[in-house]
């Protein structure tokens, strides 16, 4: 199971093996300013998140996660995620470390927000989720099947790769395998 940025880089560098040649992007062109867990993304999947065209692209098959010339700087907050039909977007802190991500989505998913609220502790937690999920929707193949347990559609074993990730939701995107 993935426990950690790294490991998510780690294991998309495998999942979008040749896509590109060189994925990531040179450190000197990143900002100083950029949390941790968004270098890490941008040195070594760089490249994969500036790629928009054709169709779904690895980081932005559903939501997206702005390349690096889209990051905004607002009251002292990175812009990193917007929506696919731009309705929402999310917004961490400046600086190294692993700060909170705070979203204007409760407000357009209609929970009641004021504006941009905290939806996850940790951007690095965040931008697991957010990444796999991005994955996902960008596959070559993706098929939807409705059952309780990935067990009972599939005869394969299979392993979780990250359980009980936040999003943008009130709630965990998943809470177990069963």
């Amino acid at each position: 199971m993935i426990k950690d940025v790294l490991e998510l880089v780690n294991y998309l560098l495998a999942f979008h093996r040749g896509l590109s040649d060189s994925p990531g992007l040179d450190a000197a062109l990143l900002p100083d300013d950029l949390p941790d867990g968004l270098r890490l993304i941008y040195c070594e999947l760089g490249a994969l998140v500036e790629m928009r065209e054709p169709g779904p692209t690895p980081f932005a098959g559903q939501d997206g996660l702005m390349p690096l010339s889209w990051l905004k700087r607002i009251d002292g907050m990175i812009e990193f995620v917007v929506e696919n039909q731009n309705i929402w977007t999310c917004r961490c802190p400046i600086g190294r470390g692993d700060p909170p991500v705070y979203s204007n989505a409760p407000d357009t998913l209609e929970f009641g927000g004021t504006g941009f609220q905290k939806v996850c502790d940790s951007l690095n937690h965040f931008l697991i989720t957010l990444c796999l999920q991005e994955a996902v929707m960008s596959a070559p193949c993706l098929l939807a099947l409705s059952a309780d347990s990935p067990a009972d559609v599939l005869n394969v074993l299979y392993s979780p790769v990250w359980l009980g990730g936040y999003y943008v939701y009130a709630s965990r995107v998943t809470t177990s395998t069963k």
